[in-house]
Order: structure tokens, then sequence, then C-alpha cells
């Protein structure tokens, strides 16, 4: 796999730890349902890459995905992982230029405005079925995505580059995610 597929730096697994969850590395050479046994608290859908330039981790992130879903598993989904979710459910992705290591100005349901760095090629044309808009850029693209009934949140830029301090940085997303707030 290209490094990219690695895109789950440590600090995110610190934090993830710091909220009392056990962090686990899983990859499309082991079976969906085993790295969801025992299950885990929640599936963190990372970034790294586009939707479609890996289909063999686009197929086992889908299987995950289901599998979760099923389970009741709360999944939260980073930059790439907020675009399979929302692929996932029926929305289409679009080519965006401009969006690759630049500050986004946002406004984000329960965490108010406030900027981002984004790190994606790609963009959501609709907010998939079943799903409410959960963050928004200044300039009217997706850039958060909370399900109606499941416990599922997507983001598109990466919580764990922003700064601690800062209301979107990985603890208070993760926090939504699950329920904690």
């Amino acid at each position: 796999f290209s490094d990219s597929y690695w895109a789950a730096p440590s600090k995110l697994f610190g934090e993830i730890a710091r909220l009392g969850f056990e962090p686990v590395l899983s990859g499309p050479w082991q079976v969906p349902g085993d790295v969801l046994s025992p299950l885990p608290t929640l599936l963190v859908l990372t970034g790294g890459g586009s939707v479609g330039e890996n289909p063999l981790r686009d197929d086992f992130e889908r299987k995950l995905i289901d599998e979760s879903i099923s389970k009741g598993i709360p999944i939260l989904g980073l930059c790439r992982g907020t675009q399979l979710l929302a692929s996932f459910f029926g929305s289409d992705l679009v080519g965006i230029e401009g969006h690759v290591a630049c500050d986004k100005t946002i406004v984000v349901r329960g965490l108010g405005k406030g900027t981002v760095t984004c790190y994606h090629n790609d963009v959501l044309n609709k907010v998939p079925s079943g799903f409410n808009l959960f963050a928004e850029s200044e300039d009217g693209f997706v850039e958060g995505i909370i399900h109606k009934s499941l416990r599922i949140l997507g983001v598109q830029w990466h919580p764990e580059r922003e700064e601690d301090s800062s209301p979107f940085s990985t603890v208070p997303i993760l926090k939504l995610a699950l329920g904690l707030v």
C-alpha cells in the first residue's frame, strides 16, 4: 500500500486513547468481521488518498461500514472516510481544485464558526440520503455530515491536524460522533 493509506497519525491514536478507547489499526489483509470482533466502540475511517485510488481499501472499508451499521457501531469519517461514507450512501464525489493544504472558514453545527485546513481533492455533490448537513464551508461546500438515525458522523477536514485548543480538533469531534456532548 502507498504511504497515503496509513493516514492515521500517532496524534489521532493518542487522542482516541486519551478518551479511554483502545485504537486498533486494521487493513484489507483482514476479514472485516474479524476486525469488528470483539465489538469496537467506534469505527474511524481515516483520510489518505481519494476514493477509487485503491479498490482493495475501498472494498474493505465498505464492508466495515456495512458490518458496523448492522452491529450498531458508531462511525467517524475523516476526509476520505467521509467521502467513502457519502459514496456508500449514494452521494457522488466531484473533483475540486484549491482544497489541498488551504484554510477554509466553516460553520459547524454545535461548534460554531472557525477555520480548518483542508486536504481533499474531492467534495460531496450533495448531502447523502439519510444525513443532515453538519458543517459547511463559506464557499458553499459540504464539510460535514451526520446521519439522522444512526451514529455516523463525517468531516471533510483532518481534526487530528488541528490545534488541540480548536473546537474542530479530534476530541470535540470524537465526542460528537459518540454522542458524548
